[in-house]
């Protein structure tokens, strides 16, 4: 008797259902504000000192430029994150990469908070609340939306690297980058917002 021959039919890697992972990056960004609140209080005279001097260097920086020069730094900030979630998600392994992007947004979030109230006491506090909050809220949730799209594109890569033709002829990489112009926006607005909170409450802190 003949043996039937064994046909090895390729599977396709589904991704992680996109409620888990929002829930999943909201957690990692969870994660990163531990982290750098635990990095903050840990770390030696000298690096907190260091990292001081900056914080008052970027304020003053701050007080003394215009609106549109303020705006562009706090832009170039908070959409430098959103850039490498958009680089490392055309990797077909970038994924562990993207999934680390909302870990260090949250370490470097906690880690200013955290300084301004070191340095400035209540009145620090109540400047973040004020000028920061919102707009790191907007670009949080842009930067998870951001996470799921470079996670799907970077799976689908790994896919077709492994053999899967259904995803073979479709523009993937137009439909990603239109997606991450449109999330762009939120980013943009949580800037303006940030500026415009900034300049005209600025008179009420004299950071010293």
């Amino acid at each position: 008797m003949f043996k039937k021959p064994v046909v090895v039919k390729h599977k396709r890697i589904n991704p992680i259902n996109a409620d888990c992972e929002t829930i999943i990056l909201f957690s990692l960004f969870l994660c990163g504000i531990i982290l750098g609140v635990f990095i903050i209080k840990n770390c030696n005279d000298d690096i907190k000192n260091a990292l001081s001097t900056l914080l008052s260097n970027y304020i003053t920086a701050k007080i003394e430029c215009g609106f549109i020069s303020c705006f562009s730094g706090v832009l170039v900030f908070l959409i430098l994150f959103v850039v490498f979630s958009f680089l490392f998600g055309m990797c077909a392994v970038g994924t562990p990469f993207v999934w680390a992007v909302p870990v260090i947004f949250g370490v470097i979030c906690s880690g200013y908070v955290s300084l301004m109230l070191i340095n400035y006491g209540l009145k620090g506090l109540f400047y973040c609340i004020l000028v920061d909050l919102l707009p790191y809220a907007i670009t949080t949730a842009t930067l998870v939306k951001c996470c799921c799209e470079s996670t799907k594109l970077s799976v689908n890569l790994f896919c077709c690297i492994a053999g899967d033709n259904a995803l073979r002829g479709r523009n993937i990489f137009k439909e990603y980058a239109i997606n991450y112009l449109i999330l762009c926006i939120p980013v943009i607005i949580g800037a303006l917002i940030s500026t415009f909170c900034f300049k005209i409450f600025q008179g009420l802190f004299i950071f010293a």
